[in-house]
């Protein structure tokens, strides 16, 4: 996030003809662009949870880089809160039409057996789990945005149940996280809406030793548009879907349906908080 929010910043600072701050910058010339760079928030297409985080982290940006630390003239954190507060006033807010589908549809793809079983598996394990696609099927390092390898998928089986555990960094983190899924009923990390992701992630182990996990025959073709593809043709009218829906999907279901609490959800799909829940969940479309 830290590096989009500097992307961004610069970008911006472009846009207005500002220049970049330089590391040895004078505070005059690293404070104007950074004061500058929100007069466009109007017109943005992001929602203004990332935008108040684009500021944070812009502004850590100028304490830590472009100023000296021990500069009277950084901007502080009260100056920070300001300028998110102000963005939050300017920017018009925005509705997220991202829709939570039905069940059905899920249980139809992950049943499909004319689907790649990375496919079928990756779209029960998105929805077992209420994960984020991206953190699912790729890792990102130096180089970028990378397939996902086979070693970070582990799968252990016991006589009374079975788990699979991912190892992936998720959105914002900077530490291997862990998506977990069981059949244990007693486990946290048990979905009771599961759709059989262990399962198919043992048969996907079982049938290929190659080192990533979701390769196909014709490469590492899983993307996350693909997934929301393939639940969108389920439906019986055209569905409107990203591959974020499988998250808001699942959420929903379990919340609609009564079949979790928001603390437990927020166990299962690894929010911090119950609170941080609320905003995936959202109307089910009929299949």
């Amino acid at each position: 996030m830290a590096s989009a929010a500097v992307k961004w910043w610069s970008v911006t600072a472009q846009r207005y003809g500002i220049p970049f701050p330089a590391p040895d910058s004078p505070p005059c010339v690293t404070e104007v662009p950074f004061s500058c760079v929100f007069l466009d928030m109007a017109s943005t297409d992001k929602r203004i949870s990332t935008l108040k985080t684009y500021a944070f982290n812009a502004a850590k940006f100028v304490r830590l880089i472009a100023l000296a630390p021990t500069s009277s003239h950084s901007p502080s954190k009260e100056v920070s809160n300001l300028l998110a507060t102000r963005m939050m006033k300017w920017s018009q807010a925005q509705f997220d039409a991202r829709l939570a589908f039905h069940r059905d549809l899920v249980v139809a793809v992950v049943g499909d057996s004319s689907l790649s079983l990375q496919m079928r598996a990756a779209c029960a394990l998105a929805w077992d789990t209420a994960s984020r696609l991206g953190a699912m099927l790729f890792i990102r390092d130096a180089h970028g945005r990378l397939p996902m390898p086979t070693a970070n998928l582990d799968i252990t089986t016991t006589a009374a149940c079975s788990s699979a555990t991912l190892k992936v960094f998720d959105k914002g983190s900077k530490k291997w996280e862990l998506i977990r899924t069981t059949t244990d009923p007693s486990s946290p990390f048990f979905n009771p809406a599961r759709v059989g992701a262990v399962e198919l992630l043992q048969r996907l182990v079982d049938a290929s030793a190659g080192p990533e996990l979701w390769s196909t025959a014709a490469g590492p073709a899983i993307e996350p548009a693909s997934m929301a593809a393939a639940v969108a043709a389920r439906g019986s009218w055209p569905i409107p879907l990203s591959g974020h829906c499988f998250r808001i999907s699942s959420a929903s279901w379990l919340i609609h349906n009564n079949i979790l609490t928001k603390a437990a959800l927020a166990t299962l799909g690894r929010w911090k908080n119950e609170a941080a829940t609320n905003s995936y969940i959202r109307q089910i479309q009929d299949p």
